[in-house]
């Protein structure tokens, strides 16, 4: 099942994501009314959408001509939003699209984030060890994760 899943994986080459707070989406969004039927930037084919980070990503706004992205794509976006977000437990499949997104970025790095991101957090603050993001944080490439 996982190897049929993977064969959908790729990334979209020119498409990047970028989770944004709730003043700069509102900015984007009157950007994006502004702009009207002309392309996101002058000069270039660019547009863009602004998506909730929910588990469905529902789009509250697009601009001229946006390209769906795939469903990898979205999945990607998602779980590495829960991951910021500081969820321990993902399924495989998620876990795969997770670590799609961090495994340029080595180890130890992705390790020192976490807990520095958990420890602003003011809820309770729990370890990863022991849970499914456990895995995720040591692996070094979507084949540790597949075997």
């Amino acid at each position: 099942d996982l190897f049929r899943h993977l064969r959908h994986m790729h990334k979209q080459s020119g498409r990047y994501s970028i989770v944004l707070t709730l003043q700069e989406a509102e900015t984007m969004r009157r950007i994006l009314h502004i702009r009207g039927d002309k392309f996101f930037i002058d000069g270039f084919q660019a547009s863009a959408s602004i998506r909730l980070a929910t588990a469905d990503c529902q789009i509250l706004d697009r601009s001229h001509k946006f390209d769906e992205p795939s469903s990898w794509h979205l999945g990607v976006v998602r779980q590495t939003c829960r991951f910021f977000d500081g969820e321990m437990f993902f399924t495989r499949r998620q876990g795969l699209r997770l670590l799609s997104a961090l495994e340029v970025v080595p180890s130890e790095e992705r390790q020192l984030f976490y807990e520095d991101l958990m420890a602003r957090r003011r809820r309770a603050k729990a370890r990863y060890n022991d849970t499914p993001l456990e895995q995720i944080m040591y692996s070094t490439s979507l084949i540790d994760l597949i075997v």
